[in-house]
Parts: structure tokens; sequence; C-alpha cells
């Protein structure tokens, strides 16, 4: 009995150091780094519950695994999706940012997968012709607490439905500060975005927040200052809520629509370079919105201009509900371009006095 107890114990021993090997080779291949520096693989820390560092730009696809940066780090090249610093893969990853930045050629970070969330403190930067974060072909992610600079497009949400974008902090971008595109239910909420889509001209609408092909996106509590335009909202991304922001300052407009069915409640659009708040489509609510002092018009129907290569006007469209706006300071307080029919002025403020149910026409601008 003692010689077979003393044999057991002989062959744990010397098995058990060959089992610890081969599990940490086979943990080390999980975690995919775009450098040389190898960090603490990502199937450990699943394991174990524990979070995993990372130093260095890679493939981030082990789900349920909270990454955390360890210092900035630098990376991605050439043209499409994997040329970015960060990849996502997989569902359930938390990329905590930790204070530190990520920068990149190309993209900064793409998530390709869903339940997903990067949040900060910390900086994303794209120095190319890429974007600062995409979220594309996922649903339920989460962005929060990020600064983005630089790139093409902020935060860029692509075929990607129900993802809560918030309290992010974009500035200096070409074209958008936070862009989606054809895309359902998502929340755009607390984010600050300046000195974007500055570099579009006029009809191609630059802006803070671009809208396009994107219904039934919730837009709140955003503050959209000194952009080309506060936001941009397409005549496919109807059923939108858009309230309580701040989008003055701008180059352009404050607010641009082009959307039905939508409701413009409780926003200020004050200072802009063009007009305040601008609508061409039906049935939207705008109310209890201020806009003063816009170098033209504050609250308009119609007579949007738009193109590709010339400007052309979009007419006001029918059965609007223009109801408790204050408007006044501007070249034109209140304007519509007398092509719809069935729309509703009502309670409207401009110097403290009520303004007619239906505004005069003004000169047109395209």
């Amino acid at each position: 009995m003692k010689r077979a107890t003393a044999l057991l114990l002989l062959v744990f021993i010397l098995v058990l150091p060959m089992i610890q090997s081969n599990s940490k080779s086979e943990l080390a291949s999980s975690y995919h780094p775009r450098s040389a520096n190898p960090v603490v693989p990502n199937r450990l820390a699943s394991s174990v519950g524990n979070s995993v560092p990372i130093s260095s730009c890679g493939v981030l696809d082990s789900p349920g695994t909270t990454y955390v940066l360890s210092n900035d780090i630098r990376g991605g090249g050439g043209i499409g999706e994997p040329n970015a610093c960060i990849l996502i893969t997989q569902n359930g990853i938390t990329l905590n940012l930790n204070g530190f930045r990520v920068e990149s050629n190309i993209n900064g970070i793409i998530v390709k997968a869903s339940h997903d969330e990067v949040k900060g403190p910390g900086t994303i930067a794209s120095f190319g012709i890429g974007n600062g974060l995409t979220i594309v072909n996922g649903s339920n992610n989460k962005v929060h607490d990020v600064s983005v600079s630089y790139g093409f497009v902020g935060i860029h949400v692509f075929n990607s439905n129900n993802n809560l974008i918030t309290n992010n902090n974009i500035t200096n971008i070409g074209f958008f500060g936070i862009s989606v595109f054809n895309s359902t239910g998502n929340i755009l909420s607390g984010n600050t975005i300046t000195e974007s889509g500055t570099i579009l001209p006029l009809i191609l609408m630059g802006a803070g927040i671009a809208l396009q092909t994107a219904s039934q996106t919730v837009v709140v509590r955003n503050k959209a200052d000194g952009n080309g335009n506060g936001i941009f909202i397409d005549e496919k991304s109807g059923r939108t809520l858009v309230a309580f922001n701040q989008f003055s300052n701008n180059n352009q407009s404050g607010i641009v629509s082009f959307a039905g069915s939508s409701t413009i409640l409780g926003n200020l659009a004050d200072d802009n370079g063009i007009n305040g708040i601008s609508v061409a489509a039906s049935s939207n609510i705008l109310g209890f919105n201020t806009a003063d002092n816009n170098a033209e018009r504050g609250i308009g129907l119609g007579n949007l201009c738009s193109g590709i290569t010339t400007a052309t006007s979009s007419p006001s469209g029918n059965n609007n509900r223009i109801i408790g706006n204050t408007a006044q300071g501007n070249s034109i307080d209140y304007f519509w371009d007398s092509q719809g029919t069935g729309n509703l002025w009502a309670f409207n403020q401009n110097d403290n006095q009520s303004i007619p149910l239906t505004p005069p026409t003004a000169p047109l601008q395209c």
C-alpha cells in the first residue's frame, strides 16, 4: 500500500508540470497582437475572471473578456476593415481605454459584434482616411466617455441597430462627428461635438451629427457647436426624436431635416451662420424650440438646399405642427415656402408677440 501511494505521488509530480506547460502554450494562442509585444492571453482572463492588459494593436476575440489598455498604442495601415489598431470580433467584450490613447493611420477601433462595450476615459485618434471608432453589423453595443479626434468620421454606426453612443467628446473631424447609416433604433445622448464637418461644401451637409437611412434614432441632450451643421437628417431617417439638444454657433445651420414623422422638441439653435431649424418633409412636430440670432432664418419649412453638384430646393411638406417655439433676432424669424398644405402654426413667439398662424413667405435660398 505504501509503495502504491509513493508511485502515485511520483506520477503526479512528473505530470503536473507538463499539463501546466501545455495549458500555457494553448492560452498564449488566443490574443493576436499586431506588434511583436505579446501580452497576457485572452483565454486566461476568461477562465479566471480577471481583466487582460493589452499593450499593442490587435484582434480582441475572446467572448466575455474585459481588456484594459496599459499604455498608448498606435498601428493600422492600408485600406479595409482589418486596418484598424483594434478589431473586436466577438460578443460580450469590454474594452477599457483606461485613460490611454489609441492612434491609427486608418481606423482606430472597429467593433464587428454585439453586446460589446468601449469605455473611457481615453482617446481615439485617426490620422488617415478612416474613422475613429466604427460599429459595423453589430447591435446593443455601448460606447461612452471616450474622446475622439481627427479622421473622416468620429464615431460611425453602420448597418447596426440599438446601440448606445453616450457622453463622448468628439472634435476636429473631417465629415461627421457622429454618423449613423443604414441603421435603426440607435441612441445618441450627452455627446459633445465641435469643429467637425467643416471641410465639406455647403450642399454636402457636413455636420456634427448625421443620420442617413437611420430611422427611429433618438438624439437627446447632445451639444453640437462650431461644426458645419449641428445635425443633418436625410429623407430616409424618419420617426426620429431630436430633443433637448444645443445646436449653436455652427458655420451653416443648427438643424437640417428632410425626414418625416419625426419630433424636434425643446432644442436650442442660436447664432448659426445660416438658419436655426429648417425642415422639408411631412407630418413632423416642431415644439418648444428656441432659434434666436441666426444669420438668415430662425425656424422654417421648405426651401432646403441640397445636392451633389448644384443646390436644389426641397419643398416644405404637409401636415406639420409648429407649436410653442421662440425665434427672434434672425433676418427672418419664421419662414415657409407656401408649397405645403395642412401645416399648423400655433403659439409661437417673436419678440414676445404671437406670429400669424401662417408666416409670410420670403426670398428663396436656392
